[in-house]
């Protein structure tokens, strides 16, 4: 695991998001939103009141600039 303040590596994000979606699969679509959604809340909830609009924003740049590229490699993976 990355040391908290190291630049993160992509194999480490994508390990880390596979497990998560390893942890939601097989759940009800609802289910695996509000836990993510319930993840993200705990996550922003223990940064600086003052970071947490800013690591907010952040995520959903991220979450749009990078989600028709996982979404194609993971039809590929799954042919959908």
């Amino acid at each position: 695991m990355p040391e908290p303040k190291q630049q993160p590596k992509m194999e480490d994000l994508e390990k880390l998001g596979d497990e998560m979606a390893a942890l939601l699969e097989g759940h009800h679509p609802d289910v695996q939103g509000m836990a993510l959604a319930h993840t993200v809340v705990v996550w922003l909830g223990k940064l600086p009141p003052e970071l947490r609009h800013q690591a907010f924003e952040r995520l959903v740049r991220a979450a749009r600039a990078t989600f028709d590229t996982v979404a194609k490699e993971h039809a590929e993976r799954h042919g959908h």
